[in-house]
């Protein structure tokens, strides 16, 4: 979307850079707080509210007018996506134990970066059927979609705390 962006809003490479870094900036930085938030509240419910936050991004920046609204659209679609490798991978290796938690990961790493490919390739197919404001809606339903269905689908994980491991058992 970058060459749209610029297009559309008059935006200089330093800018395109700018809200590269802010995106890629806000998901380094929020991987941590996800975890801790997880901690509380469960990583399927956590993750869910990432790809919702990610969906409304899109959404966000396909109504976005300016720069200012553009920032603030990829700067929560970085808080959302932040969810999503920490809470994934510990989801699989929770759900998989010893040798097949290594396989487990290794297939959902190569889920990521598959994805991290279909979705700007989905993107580029759209642009050429539609404007752009309607192709990030589109993305924008499918991350809400995505959203349901992880929360729908992803099992509970138990509380590794309990009797003999560090839970009260009194």
């Amino acid at each position: 979307m970058l060459p749209v962006w610029q297009a559309e809003f008059g935006l200089a490479y330093a800018a395109l850079g700018a809200l590269r870094t802010l995106f890629s900036g806000t998901l380094a930085a929020l991987q941590v707080p996800s975890s801790l938030l997880a901690q509380r509240l469960g990583a399927p419910a956590v993750l869910a509210l990432g790809t919702a936050l990610v969906g409304g991004a899109y959404l966000l920046a396909g109504a976005s007018s300016g720069l200012a609204l553009l920032a603030l659209a990829l700067a929560l679609g970085g808080a959302g996506a932040s969810t999503q490798h920490p809470l994934g991978s510990s989801m699989m290796a929770h759900a998989f134990a010893g040798r097949r938690s290594l396989k487990a990961l290794g297939a959902y790493n190569f889920a990521g970066d598959v994805g991290k490919m279909a979705v700007p390739a989905v993107a580029s197919l759209l642009l050429v059927a539609m404007p752009w404001r309607e192709a990030l809606a589109l993305l924008g339903g499918a991350g809400f979609a995505a959203a349901v269905a992880i929360f729908a689908l992803a099992p509970r994980l138990r509380s590794a705390r309990g009797p003999g491991r560090g839970g009260n058992s009194a």
